[in-house]
């Protein structure tokens, strides 16, 4: 395994580069995944400014997203006798746990090199709410094979008291292209959650139909432009779908990408709402636009009925898998 490291400000990128030729470049603010390369090509829509990926506050650039992903009304969850309160963000509401987000805080790195895997474990302490002991122990670790096209990405967070916990990570995946419309998905998903104007998830799932449904595998795109999307406040896809197995796929013309997840679904995001004026890297000066990337946040239900609380004492864990293939 080749590692180097390279610091800008307080933000150390650390790069793995293993025997089949599979880098990825990790950055310890926010545990996060600043690009991926892959057949002589970054994978992953990412700003080619490291200064302007670690200045990002709203797209969320390959950060690990906790403790709650997705939204919530007012900044407000309530699990059983108690509302746990984030500060409002958007348009009144929550996102991403708004300041709070793990992807805002600068993790301590830890690398261990084996013959055959690379450990890198990112560690850190969130401190919640001080009066009630909400800290949240985080421990993120990335295991990149040494003879193989594949990484793992864990999760592993321990509550100081009980404490609602759903966390993600949000790469945005192009595996290569400007625009994700015409890769192929193949996602074995038979519901989804549908939302309000202020892209609430409602609390009934529901069955896919034709624009939804990709389980026999289709073009992103194909559906994208329909009125159900268009005429929403997400202007393409921004959805949580159950998954009915742990495996999906995403190919373009030369790469297959294969994201095995513990989760119990995905919110499958189409980059909808681009960054401004932001140059990615591996893309010849090419700027970020509508779908040039698109994310899989592996998690469990985002809804606010029975989401379950980790005790303290307890952990939080999900196991992500991602395997590239090359097609030609």
């Amino acid at each position: 395994m080749i590692f180097h490291t390279d610091t800008l400000y307080d933000a150390n990128f650390l790069t793995f580069t293993n025997s089949k030729g599979l880098s990825l470049t990790l950055c310890n603010v926010g545990a996060s995944l600043y690009a991926c390369k892959f057949n002589g090509r970054i994978m992953n829509m990412t700003p080619e400014s490291k200064k302007a990926f670690i200045a990002d506050k709203s797209h969320y650039y390959g950060q690990i997203i906790g403790p709650l992903a997705v939204r919530y009304r007012k900044g407000e969850y309530k699990a059983g006798n108690k509302t746990y309160r984030f500060t409002p963000n958007e348009n009144g509401n929550a996102l991403h746990s708004s300041k709070n987000n793990y992807g805002f805080l600068p993790f301590t790195s830890n690398v261990k090199i084996e013959s055959e895997y690379t450990k890198v474990v990112f560690t850190a302490t969130s401190v919640m709410d001080k009066k009630e002991g909400e800290d949240v122990d985080i421990e993120i670790t990335y295991t990149i094979y040494e003879y193989e096209d594949r990484f793992d990405l864990d999760f592993k967070l321990t509550p100081h008291a009980d404490y609602v916990l759903n966390p993600t990570t949000h790469i945005y995946w192009n595996l290569g292209q400007i625009d994700v419309k015409p890769l192929i998905l193949k996602m074995p998903s038979s519901y989804h959650l549908s939302y309000d104007k202020e892209l609430l998830p409602k609390k009934r799932r529901v069955k896919v139909d034709e624009v939804y449904d990709f389980r026999q595998g289709k073009a992103v795109g194909a559906n994208i432009k329909d009125e159900k999307l268009q005429a929403h406040k997400t202007h393409g896809y921004d959805h949580f779908f159950f998954l009915d197995e742990d495996k999906i796929t995403l190919e373009s013309p030369t790469v297959r990408l294969t994201v095995i997840t513990t989760g119990e679904g995905l919110q499958f995001y189409t980059g909808n709402y681009p960054g401004e004026n932001n140059k990615l890297y591996g893309m010849d000066g090419l700027c970020e636009m509508e779908n040039s990337g698109l994310t899989f946040e592996c998690m469990d239900d985002p809804r606010l009925y029975g989401q379950p609380v980790t005790l303290k004492g307890t952990s939080y864990t999900q196991h992500n898998e991602y395997r590239l293939e090359k097609l030609k």
